[in-house]
Order: C-alpha cells, then structure tokens, then sequence
C-alpha cells in the first residue's frame, strides 16, 4: 500500500489531499476517489525539474495508460480514466507530511544532476519562468542554499532511508533513453514476463513522440518556463549559473552516501 503518512499532527485524507494538492477541500466524494486512487497504485517521486513531464508522457504512451493527478500535457485520450499511476514530488509541507511506500509496487524514483535541478527550480518556482538576471544576487545566494539542501533531502530519503523499488536518472535517459526506460519495464511487467517482453523500437518510438516542443504545445494553460527554457538566455543564464554555483551546491547535495548515484 502507498499512504501518505503524517509527521506532527492529526490529519484526516481529506486535510491532506487538500494539503498536497493546494485547494480546499470541498467535494467529499472527490478526495475519497483521490485517497483510493493514492493508496493501490504505483508511485512515481521526483524532484521538481527533474524531468518528470517527459517520463510520465513516455510512460503513458508506451503503457498505455493515463497517469494521476491527470496532466496538463499528454499524448493520450484525456478522457480516460483507467489511471495506471500516481505521480507525486513529495514536497509538500515536509514538516507535517511525507510520502511512504509499503507493499509490492513501491516506488519508482526519478533524480537529476543537482546543478541543473536547482538552477531549474529556481527559475521555475522563484521566478516566474523568466531570466535569472531578474533576481538579486542575495536572494539567489539564499535560494540556492536553501533548494540544494532540500534537494538533498529528498535525495536521502528515496535513494538511502527509504529506498525505491527502483531509481532512474535523467542524465542517463538523455544519454540512452531506451536503455534507461527498460527498467520501467521491468518494475512494471516483472523482469521475465515472456508475455510483455520489453520493445526497445516502441519505446524509442515513444521518445521520438515526446519532445520539449510537443510537450510545450499539449499543454493546456499558459507555461512561460518552457518558451524561456528554447531560448538562448536561456542557455547563457544555465552556464553562468553553473561556474558560479557547481562547487556550492555539489557539496551541499552530494554527501558521501550519495556519492555512488552520482557516478
């Protein structure tokens, strides 16, 4: 069983569902389709910006199947509702809530280069999509520091405390997208099930599909990160932010018992 589990006080399924998702609670009926939903599906947990837009359309195109909470960009009918699974990023109020995995499905887990991830998120979450030229350096200091050490954080939990049913990396899906997604497959059909065999030709066919462009197109609000993210400040502000943050965030984020997934 998936559940979210409480840290600091007594919260019922619809105080956290309404927690989490960042509305009131009003519609009964609804959060106890949420919680069922929540609590015998699959889990896949990643960080913000980690990639979790790409994997989740790679994933419901090749599976098949629709994910939870439904997307704002997918390549499958939107009206389906045989939900396969549940995506979350666990950041939510770490200090009242946190996101436990018991029983067979587990987790599937998603991480990224932590310069690249904070430097995202920042940009992101903290600035509207826009320029990091737009923040003052003090506010930026802060930021970085404090998003690293969260990172960190989630990082400790899903890789070491808590680990996943199995972890996946960005960087390795950028490098060889079908070898990497094979580990998908495996958690989801089980490594021998000779009725499922893995299709590296549909799966690359499935990366073929789901491009930042196409991504940028599907969705169905506004989202100025992603014009920003196919400009060319874009790409300056990532370099500069780099030589200026590497040594900082790396030594913030990557603790000796991390190291190896870094590697």
């Amino acid at each position: 069983m998936i559940t979210y589990m409480k840290i600091s006080n007594d919260l019922d399924y619809k105080e956290i569902l309404g927690l989490r998702r960042g509305n009131p609670v009003t519609d009964d009926k609804d959060y106890k389709f949420w919680w069922e939903i929540i609590t015998k599906d699959p889990l896949f947990i990643s960080y913000p910006r980690t990639g979790s837009h790409w994997i989740n359309a790679v994933m419901e195109l090749y599976l098949d199947r629709p994910r939870l909470p439904p997307v704002r960009a997918t390549f499958l009918d939107s009206s389906r509702s045989d939900w396969g699974w549940f995506h979350d990023h666990d950041t939510i109020a770490w200090d009242t809530l946190h996101i436990k995995s018991e029983g067979p499905f587990g987790v599937i887990y998603l991480y990224r280069n932590p310069v690249d991830t904070v430097f995202s998120w920042i940009i992101y979450n903290f600035n509207n999509g826009q320029s990091l030229k737009k923040l003052p350096i003090d506010r930026l200091n802060n930021l970085v520091t404090a998003v690293s050490q969260q990172y960190r954080d989630h990082l400790n939990k899903w890789l070491i405390e808590t680990p996943a049913k199995v972890s996946v990396r960005y960087e390795n899906f950028r490098k060889d997208p079908v070898e990497e997604f094979s580990k998908i497959h495996s958690y989801w059909y089980g490594p021998d099930n000779m009725e499922n065999k893995y299709n590296r030709e549909q799966a690359q066919s499935c990366f073929n599909m789901v491009t930042q462009e196409a991504l940028s197109k599907r969705r169905t609000e506004p989202y100025t990160l992603s014009d920003f993210m196919l400009t060319g400040q874009y790409k300056k502000d990532r370099i500069a932010f780099k030589e200026q943050y590497e040594d900082k965030i790396n030594s913030i984020v990557i603790t000796e018992q991390l190291k190896e997934f870094f590697e």
